[in-house]
């Protein structure tokens, strides 16, 4: 089975529905009229709704199917505060990223990397925002019809997809990566759920 990654119909239709009330707890720490970079931002569903909050927000994701998405849907929307951009994040010009962001949100995207490029997209996260918030899987996974849910989404993202879910496991997630790596000022935020984590980490210690 190919990675499902360029597929916006399949995130838009599977997983935006499954992340809506969880990002909008995210957007909740987020302060208003500022800036923030999406980071592996999809479809763009998390991008619209920080937009209603920041002053600008910048969406970017090394897929042109999945900018494209949301590049049209913004504007069918008429959404006018967020820029986005196809291209891989740890090439990103610095035109793109100065000056710093307010803020940086990966959203669901840190489990689907490989152990390497975990820690750069934090590293160049960090580098040049103020206060970084992850949304990912909490860990471990609770057994029963949840993880047999979570498990089976995860496989049909692809064979590369579901190994790299598999190794963030193994790591126990986003907080034992955060601090196995000397990150600082790491905060655990209440999601109400026990599927998800919202982690936040960098300069700014609010």
């Amino acid at each position: 089975m190919g990675d499902n990654y360029d597929s916006p119909l399949f995130y838009s239709l599977l997983i935006d529905p499954l992340l809506k009330s969880v990002q909008e707890k995210v957007s909740t720490f987020i302060k208003e009229d500022t800036s923030l970079i999406d980071i592996s931002c999809g479809t763009g569903s998390f991008s619209k709704i920080l937009s209603k909050k920041c002053r600008t927000v910048t969406g970017v994701d090394i897929s042109p199917a999945m900018t494209s998405f949301a590049e049209k849907k913004c504007r069918k929307d008429k959404i006018n505060n967020i820029t986005f951009i196809n291209e891989d994040f740890l090439k990103l010009k610095k035109d793109n990223v100065q000056p710093a962001f307010d803020y940086a949100v990966l959203s669901m995207a840190i489990h689907q990397f490989d152990k390497k490029l975990r820690v750069q997209f934090l590293e160049k996260a960090n580098e040049i925002a103020g206060r970084v918030f992850i949304l990912d899987y909490s860990c471990p996974i609770k057994p029963g019809k949840i993880k047999i849910l979570i498990n089976g989404i995860e496989h049909l993202a692809g064979k590369k997809h579901f190994r790299n879910f598999k190794s963030y496991n193994a790591e126990n997630g986003i907080i034992s990566i955060l601090e196995k790596n000397n990150f600082k000022n790491i905060k655990n935020h209440d999601t109400g759920r026990d599927i998800f984590r919202i982690v936040s980490y960098g300069k700014d210690t609010q």
